[in-house]
Order: structure tokens, then C-alpha cells, then sequence
């Protein structure tokens, strides 16, 4: 994410501005915080660049209107803007997420996680076997894993609930009424 000619140190201190501002708490909530992170270097990239094309506006055109003007005549300046509002909608989109996953959490009581959930069950050493996991078949089973059914062939399939509704409903009744919908 950070080019050869850019300040390594400048992104260092700019994403711990973000995890200090907003202190995510799990997994969920480092990805959004890391898409605004990311979103919010590329923006500032992209005023350089529109910095850089102004300058040389300028050169070919004096004053304002004149390098305005110049600009408009290629697609440079408006590849630009269409890249600049592309990357803020993206910025936008995972600050409401995060917001909406905060309100949700609340809603429904969700502690944040201590640390980031494990790939594997933890084992007491490292030659221990693995568990039985509940997404996999027992050995000699030929059960399909839950993980392989498709959910619209599959009537025993149930979405997972998080109290009397499903994560994706409480989503929608949320975005709903602050209007997003």
C-alpha cells in the first residue's frame, strides 16, 4: 500500500492514528478500520497527483482559469476525480459499517472479543491430535461437511440466529431506519 517514494514512518504514524481514534475491537472491526486506513492513504496520494497536474497546468496555461482549462482538455484530471470519489465512497461505506456493527453489538449484547479468534482449537501440545471440528466429518463418515451443502438444496439448513433474529436482518432493520435503505 505504501509506494518506494512514499514515507513509510508518515503511514506508520497515520494507521495508528486510526487504531488509537477508533479501537477496534476484533477481527470485524480491524478490517473496517484497516479499508478507512487505507482509503484515506490513497485520497491523500491522489491530491498529490492533482497537486502534480495542477503544477503543470500552470506551466502551459498561467492563471487559474487557464490550467482549469487545460485540465478539462484531457482525461487525466477527470480519471482523477472519478478515482478520488470511488476511494471516498469506500471510506464512507466502511465508517458506516463500523458503525452499524457497533450498534448492532450493542444491541444484542456482544462483548468484543479479547484477542482475534483462533484458525484452530488450541491443543494442550503440539503432537496432540486434532479434534473433532463441528464443520467436519467424523473419520469414516461420508457425511457432507456443513461448510460444502448448498443452504437452497438443503431444508434441514437454518441460518445462524443471534437471538430471535439473524445477523443479516438486524443489519437491515438498522440501515432501514438511519435511512440507508
Amino acid at each position: 500500500m505504501v509506494l518506494d517514494s512514499e514515507d513509510k514512518d508518515l503511514f506508520k504514524a497515520h494507521h495508528e492514528h486510526y487504531i488509537k481514534t477508533f479501537n477496534p475491537t476484533d477481527g470485524v472491526e480491524d478490517d473496517l478500520v484497516e479499508e478507512m486506513v487505507s482509503s484515506a492513504w490513497r485520497l491523500g496520494r491522489l491530491q498529490a497527483v492533482e497537486t502534480a497536474l495542477f503544477k503543470k497546468a500552470f506551466e502551459k496555461s498561467p492563471g487559474l482559469a487557464g490550467a482549469f482549462s487545460e485540465l478539462a482538455a484531457n482525461n487525466e484530471f477527470a480519471l482523477v476525480h472519478r478515482y478520488q470519489s470511488s476511494i471516498h465512497r469506500m471510506f464512507q461505506r466502511s465508517f458506516k459499517n463500523l458503525i452499524l456493527v457497533r450498534q448492532f453489538k450493542a444491541q444484542e449484547g456482544i462483548e468484543p472479543e479479547e484477542d482475534l479468534i483462533p484458525n484452530e482449537p488450541e491443543r494442550e501440545s503440539p503432537n496432540e491430535p486434532k479434534q473433532d471440528l463441528p464443520n467436519e466429518p467424523s473419520p469414516g463418515s461420508s457425511a457432507t461437511p456443513q461448510a460444502d451443502r448448498n443452504p437452497r438444496n438443503d431444508p434441514s439448513f437454518q441460518p445462524k440466529q443471534v437471538g430471535r433474529r439473524s445477523c443479516i436482518q438486524l443489519l437491515d432493520e438498522i440501515r432501514r431506519e438511519q435511512g440507508l435503505l
